[in-house]
């Protein structure tokens, strides 16, 4: 069964639910985690399911494949209107953000890069999000069944670690939880959304960037493998679990070399300070 067929069978499936009158009550607690300090819990509104089957299988039909995953997901600008990041949220509609919509899959889970947007591409809205900061949304799909809902123990059971990489920098030192970074998720008629914010990664555009999704608590030594070499990161093909790969396609005209670098020295400087304690 390919990714399309998976989805078909998903939508289908909440369509029915729908239509044997599922409530609210199936999909009002909302998961909000954060790695950072000083975030309340947000009440979001529900969105519900399409119900009309019919539709659904037509559409699955007839619209390709990056189409049908832009209209089956919650937008970025969605996921940050959910939060009650209304600003964020223009952020992410506006010419300088990256709407991206890919999905890859991997151990009976389909991850889709949604968007991603930072530095310039916030500056007009500098007095409520912080321009210094990169804000990226990624969904999470199980395979044949829902993500388990916050009230179902067994969430959080598989954790996910998302994270930007810089290529030639060890990834184990300059990730997501080095640099300034956390996370807000929740789970939405059956999919769970992440959105991620760290310091700002433009300044590195012409160094190569990417987004890596993993079933691990943090950065994996036994799910990715990185050359000295050639400063590549590459996922271990025998991992059990997700290890997948995303390319940033960041402008590199937005890339800072010398602040990248300052920026760089400032934190190892900084985690070697910290580790000394």
């Amino acid at each position: 069964m390919n990714n399309k067929e998976e989805y078909t069978d998903a939508l289908l499936k909440r369509a029915l639910e729908s239509s044997e009158g599922a409530g609210p009550e199936l999909i009002k607690k909302i998961k909000f985690e954060d790695i950072k300090e000083g975030h309340k819990l947000k009440k979001l509104t529900i969105r519900r399911p399409f119900s009309a089957v019919a539709a659904i299988i037509i559409a699955c039909t007839f619209i390709p494949a990056t189409v049908f995953a832009a209209w089956y997901f919650l937008s970025p600008s969605q996921v940050a209107k959910n939060f009650e990041y209304p600003i964020l949220a223009e952020a992410f509609e506006s010419e300088g953000a990256l709407i991206i919509n890919e999905t890859q899959s991997d151990n009976g889970y389909n991850i889709s890069l949604l968007g991603i947007v930072s530095g310039k591409g916030l500056d007009g809205f500098a007095e409520e999000v912080d321009t210094d900061k990169t804000y990226a949304v990624v969904a999470i799909v199980k395979q044949g069944s829902n993500m388990p809902d916050t009230s179902d123990p067994d969430y959080g059971a598989t954790p996910f670690f998302v994270s930007p990489l810089i290529h030639g920098q060890k990834p184990w030192q300059f990730n997501i939880a080095s640099m300034g970074g956390g996370y807000s998720a929740f789970v939405r008629d059956g999919v769970m959304y992440r959105l991620i914010d760290c310091d700002s990664i433009e300044m590195f555009a012409d160094r190569g960037l990417t987004l890596i999704v993993s079933s691990t608590n943090f950065y994996s030594t036994d799910a990715f493998d990185y050359n000295e070499e050639t400063g590549l990161v590459t996922p271990i093909p025998n991992f059990e679990g997700v290890n997948l790969m995303f390319s940033l396609p960041i402008d590199t005209s937005k890339a800072n070399y010398e602040k990248a670098q300052k920026y760089l020295d400032s934190l190892w400087n900084d985690n070697t300070a910290q580790a000394q304690e």
